[in-house]
């Protein structure tokens, strides 16, 4: 029997997804989604089998095959030509040492569907025969074990002993179905050859610097899991933290004083699942575990140490007993079948099934688990004694019975694991799906199937909605086929799917969040109630005291249940109920004891005693603090009283005058405390008409120097607002504390018409400041807009425009005033900047079109029909040009020239020639640089001009620098004139040094 897998639950109805908020609508989208997808993958693989044929495992039919003798089968082989080789084991006493005891070769009819027995004419060989009778003389107790068929070769193997390897071997040369007998020696090679690894995985050793060392020390496993034998138990944590050692799994060792390096442990990474092989100090077997890093789960399968393989697509793992999947699924077959190892993996032509065989080296049984592709699961675990595969993909099946027996039940089943050439029959070879290939068409199918398997998952994981919309949208770019019409529709929905999971991403965040709370309210509420029920239970109740302070704690306790039970989302109802239960019962229980004990007349002393005491204690009151902590008491004291009153009319009492009793001398003390709490009421308003003037004055200094630093807080008028109500909550507070003081009421009135004024005058202030920074921020943008309108006009090309407006400084300057404006709260100011931005930008675009349609050779050229003409587009403008010696007024873009004449314009004739000012025929640019920074110096006194003769070439060519650096109009260039300056300012400086005691 298996273990049932997560299958997850049925969706919700839409009712229901209403009341639970945005989560539970995703989810049940989701749900929908899944219907969708599962209907849609349904057709598809209709449509698949109409193209490509199909071949599901099932049972065919059940035969009997009879042998002359009573005997257990064993295993069987196929010799090809639809002829099969039976080996069996007949009992002792009918041995007689003939090939007859052991096997039978039958003929198979395929259209009958049945068995018929042939000779043996096939293991008729001279020295097989005496071979085999030579192993029966020598040890009469050998059985017939197995048939194995490795390369050309057929061995036959017969057990010899009690251990796994004592076996004798017969080696048969099978080809085109004849054999041909080679030897008896053959046993070392069958040993070597007969099983394949049975790990497709490594399993690794953690390094000892993996070891983390504190008070419970653990081992990492490569940063993502940590593993630990110390303590008595081996726990397995997801956390690097040494201070404590709780996990997420923990189970007992036997050694309890082994420290953390004494354990064995090995560990194996694919994918999300991790392989852990422990084996405890002082114990001999190992123990194995699988943990899921997605969903934070472990599971110890101890199978896994037999033998244990990746299935395909690194859909999880398979070993002997049963399977793992990445989602999370554990399946496993109860049955006794012994320790195993992997025979063989058959893989079907089309890609979607793969036959995993397991073999019982001991007891001979075969475990035959067919896993599909697509349905990520394994229909049914085959036991079997022998099988074999028909070329067509039938397997043909038996398992012995109980006692040896003549006539012996064969299983044919139909099965997807046929040989090249015996494919079924196709219908439609001209299918757009026949193009695409059966294989392709599985995998895409069985990726789809994982999404569904997402979605119905019952228990999400961190990040189950974020895998599930990153596989559902890398599906369709992987298969682009899935667009096709023949795809059913998959890829729309798909997408639908990813879509809605993208959503669910945030929404479940909050939900995980809330989910960890409840657990985390549940638990401290359960762990706090364990912790009453024990006070209630070490309690000796010798005073009402002691029950009243645990029927007060038990009720209380109730109420925050209910309320967590009715109130929290995601809370453990069932638990919260339980726990409503339990704490009901001891309410009951100390009630019932507590109406008892108030049948005592001394029962109620310590309230009579407490409450004369209150009495007297009133007149010594002396401030309005001792008073209020009087009040408090007097308080507790009435409420206790009020409980007792509760309980006792609560609860059936048969005589009626005891009730009565009870409840009237609870009444007598609660005058009492009634009378108490007026004379103490009396004694404090005495008290605080003595003390209010103090503390009144008091207080309203302090909420003038608070107004005072508020006002210098506020920075803006939403923070001076939220200032404002501050100061006005605090008023309220005083006139509540003041209520019964008329004349400090009227004084509160006045200070909150002054501060109103002050906060309001304030607030006009940071308004006006507020538009002065708006109206310069508007204005300086608009200047921008000017010379970025200017700039669009010189572009040629509509790319060119685009460039400039995605990344120019002066259009980044623009966006930074509109941050700015919107931080100032003017959003109309500035939508208005980013629309005068959009339009100057459109504009730009719309006249260049226009241009380039308009003008023809040139930007200066327009044609009208067959008609060209040149256009001056130059801005008319003055300026001053040089024709040949002369100097003359030119008007931009015409042909206007007129020559000065001035005689004092004339008298500059000499300088028309110098470009710059630094610079004529005669003074060299580095000569006029270290000449204006000599002048400086001068300035600056001969003790400057001491300390730069002092300097470093480097220092000097600094300060030369430097000096050059704003005097952009001289023309400089850095590397030539500053250095060239150097030196000359040096020679200066070192004369000025020479002659400065002549001077």
């Amino acid at each position: 029997m298996a273990e049932s897998p997560d299958s997850g639950i049925p969706a919700e109805g839409a009712p229901a997804a209403l009341e639970g908020g945005a989560y539970d609508l995703i989810k049940q989208r989701l749900s929908d989604q899944g219907g969708q997808l599962r209907a849609k993958l349904g057709a598809l693989d209709e449509r698949r089998a109409l193209v490509f044929g199909s071949r599901k495992l099932e049972l065919k039919k059940m035969d009997r095959v009879s042998t002359q003798l009573s005997c257990e089968p064993r295993d069987m082989i196929q010799l090809g030509n639809n002829r099969f080789l039976f080996g069996f084991n007949v009992h002792l006493g009918l041995k007689q040492g003939q090939l007859a005891d052991v096997f039978a070769i039958y003929n198979y009819d395929e259209a009958e569907q049945a068995f018929t027995e042939a000779g043996l004419e096939d293991l008729r060989d001279e020295q097989f025969e005496e071979s085999f009778a030579r192993l029966f003389q020598i040890n009469q107790a050998a059985t017939f074990h197995r048939f194995a068929i490795i390369g050309t070769h057929l061995y036959m193997v017969f057990r010899t002993g009690t251990k796994v390897d004592d076996v004798t071997v017969f080696k048969w040369l099978c080809k085109d179905g004849v054999l041909n007998y080679e030897d008896d020696r053959s046993t070392p090679e069958y040993l070597a050859q007969a099983f394949p690894s049975q790990y497709n995985f490594q399993w690794h050793t953690p390094a000892r610097n993996a070891i983390r060392h504190g008070d419970n020390p653990h081992v990492s496993i490569e940063e993502r899991l940590f593993v630990e034998c110390v303590g008595g138990d081996l726990t397995i944590k997801v956390e690097d933290n040494t201070s404590t050692g709780e996990g997420i799994y923990a189970e007992e060792v036997e050694d309890r004083n082994q420290k953390v390096d004494d354990a064995e442990i090995q560990y194996a990474i694919q994918g999300s699942l991790i392989l852990l092989k422990v084996t405890p100090y002082r114990e001999k077997k190992a123990r194995y575990f699988i943990f899921n890093e997605k969903l934070q789960a472990v599971h110890r399968v101890d199978s896994i140490g037999q033998a244990c393989v990746m299935l395909p697509e690194e859909h999880g793992l398979m070993f002997p007993d049963g399977y793992y999947l990445q989602t999370g699924e554990l399946k496993r077959y109860e049955s006794e079948m012994g320790e195993m190892v992997l025979e063989r993996t058959v893989t079907s032509p089309n890609g979607e099934d793969y036959l995993y065989v397991f073999f019982n080296r001991m007891s001979g049984l075969y475990a035959l688990m067919p896993y599909r592709l697509i349905e990520q699961e394994v229909s049914e675990r085959i036991a079997c004694n022998g099988f074999s595969l028909f070329p067509n993909g039938d397997i043909v099946s038996f398992r012995a019975e109980e006692e040896a027996i003549k006539h012996h039940m064969m299983q044919l089943r139909q099965s997807p694991f046929y040989q090249p050439g015996f494919e079924p029959e196709s219908g439609e070879r001209e299918s757009f799906l026949f193009q695409v290939g059966n294989k392709a068409v599985v995998k895409a199918m069985a990726e789809c199937n994982e999404v569904l398997i997402l979605i119905q998952k019952e228990s999400p994981y961190a990040d189950l909605y974020a895998d599930m919309a990153s596989k559902a949208q890398a599906i369709p770019d992987n298969y682009s086929w899935l667009n096709s019409e023949e795809a059913q529709g998959i890829s729309e929905i798909l997408r639908e799917i990813a879509g809605t999971a993208e959503k669910a991403v945030a929404e479940f965040d909050k939900v995980r969040r809330l989910r960890l709370e409840a657990r985390e309210r549940s638990d401290d509420i359960a762990a706090r109630a364990k912790t009453l029920f024990g006070q209630v239970g070490r309690a000796d109740f010798r005073s009402v005291d002691d029950f009243v302070a645990n029927l007060g704690g038990l009720r209380r306790m109730r109420g925050e249940i209910i309320t967590l039970r009715d109130e929290m989302r995601f809370i453990d109802k069932a638990a919260m109920e339980a726990l409503e239960s339990q704490v009901k019962e001891q309410v009951d229980e100390l009630s019932q004891k507590c109406v008892g004990f108030l049948l005592q007349p001394e029962s109620l002393n310590p309230y009579r005693e407490r409450a004369e005491e209150q009495r007297g204690r009133v007149d010594g009151v002396t401030t309005v603090v001792q008073g209020k902590e009087l009040e408090e008491e007097i308080t507790t004291a009435g409420s206790d009283l009020e409980m007792l009153i509760d309980i006792v009319r609560s609860l059936q009492i048969d005589d009626t005058t005891e009730q009565t009793r009870i409840v009237e001398a609870i009444t007598a003390i609660y005058q009492v405390v009634n009378q108490v709490k007026e004379a103490l009421k009396n004694k404090m308003r005495t008290l605080m008409t003595a003390e209010g003037a103090a503390q009144f004055n008091a207080q309203i200094l302090l909420l003038s120097q608070t107004a005072t630093n508020y006002l210098d807080m506020s920075n803006s008028p939403e923070k001076c607002d939220e200032y404002f109500n501050n100061i006005l909550n605090q008023l309220e507070d005083l006139g509540g504390d003041f209520a019964d003081f008329p004349e400090y009421i009227e004084q509160l009135d006045e200070k909150r018409g002054e501060l109103e004024t002050a906060f309001e005058q304030k607030r006009l202030q940071l308004e006006e400041a507020r538009n002065r920074k708006a109206t310069a921020l508007v204005s300086s943008a608009e200047r921008m807009l000017k010379s970025i309108e200017h700039k669009l006009g010189t572009f040629e090309d509509v790319n060119d425009i685009n460039g400039y407006m995605a990344g120019d400084r002066m259009i980044d300057s623009i966006r930074e005033r509109v941050e700015e404006l919107q931080a100032l709260d003017k959003a109309g100011e500035a939508e208005g900047i980013l629309s005068q931005l959009k339009s100057v930008h459109e504009e730009a675009v719309r006249q260049l079109k226009d241009k380039q349609e308009l003008y023809v050779d040139g930007q200066n050229v327009i044609q009208f029909g067959k008609h060209k003409f040149a256009v001056n587009a130059q801005p008319l403008d003055l300026t001053m040009v040089r024709r040949g010696e002369d100097q003359n007024l030119h008007l931009t873009g015409t042909q206007y020239f007129d020559e000065v004449a001035d005689e004092a314009f004339l008298a500059t004739r000499e300088v028309w020639n110098q470009t710059v000012v630094s610079e004529d025929n005669e003074v060299y640019r580095a000569e006029y640089l270290a000449f204006l920074l000599w002048q400086k110096l001068e300035q600056e006194g001969i003790d400057r001009m001491t300390e730069m003769v002092a300097m470093s070439d480097e220092d000097r060519l600094q300060v030369v620098q430097d000096f050059m650096g704003d005097r952009y109009s001289e023309a400089y260039t850095k590397g030539i004139h500053d250095q060239d300056a150097e030196k000359i300012l040096t020679a200066l400086l070192s004369t000025q040094s020479a002659l400065q005691l002549a001077r």
